[in-house]
């Protein structure tokens, strides 16, 4: 019997050096990144209700407005190849949403839908921009259908790219939250490995795949104070409210969907169409092997499809 309490003993020793010895490398490993370290001299900033957002304006400034906002967890480079392909025909503006990428935490730690589209509304009136094409992606999206329901006179066209606003059915998933206390942590003690697992369940197109896509979906998160201000957003993650501000659009709008989207399931689509009842337009268009980002995933083919679209506006 001392014996296999022996073994025990060590058995449990071992383990507990075994888990001290990981914590303590991935929490030196993977490290808070100081923002100078990874802003471009192509990024600008500007303080928008007391926050220092990121953003770069780029490509043509004689051409109409082009806004675009990133998806969950990504950042404004996600939007890359659409600027190369775009910048000869809009004057294209894309900034870092609060507890993602160069704009970090938000200072008065609200990150509500209505704080995320007056941050919206405080750049478009510091740039002046009076008229413009809005573009989100996933949470990008359920901020810019809000921003338009809000802002009619501001947005001339408004694209939709695996919008998020409802949930998909069947859902089971507990509120956010109720997360466990230990949640708070584990953006801490998540390898690499694990963030770049998660890229590539959503990023369904192994197209995009590069090294550069993933390092800067990391490093996304290593930016100081953003897998703490992340915690935050996803305790404070709430929705509603989709379907009355769908119903208050009344300009052009195109839908884009990946066909094999993991995270928000292509049927969805169909009830941005439904609420879209006083819109001048609707146009769908779906994305085979595609999946929750299109602007890694196939830019030039959505490019293209938003192209035609505001040609036709």
């Amino acid at each position: 019997m001392k014996a296999l309490l022996k073994g025990i003993g060590y058995t449990l020793l071992t383990l507990v050096l075994a888990i001290a010895a990981y914590l303590g490398y991935v929490l030196l490993r993977y490290q808070d990144i100081p923002v100078a370290e990874l802003a471009s001299k192509q990024t600008q900033t500007m303080q928008v209700l007391d926050n220092t957002v990121y953003y770069q304006r780029q490509g043509n400034p004689d051409a109409p407005n082009l806004v675009l906002i990133h998806s969950h967890f990504f950042t404004m480079d996600m939007w890359d190849s659409w600027v190369a392909l775009l910048s000869p025909h809009f004057n294209i503006i894309r900034y870092d949403l609060t507890s993602h990428g160069l704009t970090g935490a938000e200072v008065n730690h609200d990150y509500s839908m209505a704080q995320d589209v007056a941050l919206l509304a405080g750049l478009v009136e510091q740039l002046q921009l009076d008229s413009f094409i809005l573009v989100g992606s996933s949470l990008g999206g359920n901020i810019a259908l809000n921003y338009t329901a809000a802002h009619p006179d501001k947005v001339s066209a408004l694209v939709l790219q695996n919008s998020g606003g409802f949930r998909k059915a069947n859902s089971r998933g507990g509120r956010a939250e109720d997360m466990p206390w230990w949640a708070d942590y584990l953006l801490y003690v998540m390898p690499k490995l694990a963030f770049e697992k998660f890229y590539k369940w959503v990023v369904v197109d192994v197209s995009a795949h590069q090294q550069h896509n993933i390092d800067a979906f990391h490093n996304g998160f290593l930016r100081e104070g953003n897998r703490e201000a992340e915690i935050k957003r996803m305790r404070q993650f709430k929705l509603g409210g989709t379907a009355e501000a769908l119903q208050k659009i009344t300009v052009p709008v195109l839908i884009q969907w990946g066909q094999d989207n993991p995270q928000l399931p292509v049927a969805l689509a169909e009830n941005f169409v439904e609420h879209l009842t006083r819109a001048s337009k609707v146009e769908v268009e779906i994305y085979p092997k595609a999946g929750h980002v299109l602007a890694l995933e196939q830019p030039r083919q959505s490019a293209n499809t938003f192209i035609d679209f505001v040609n036709q506006l």
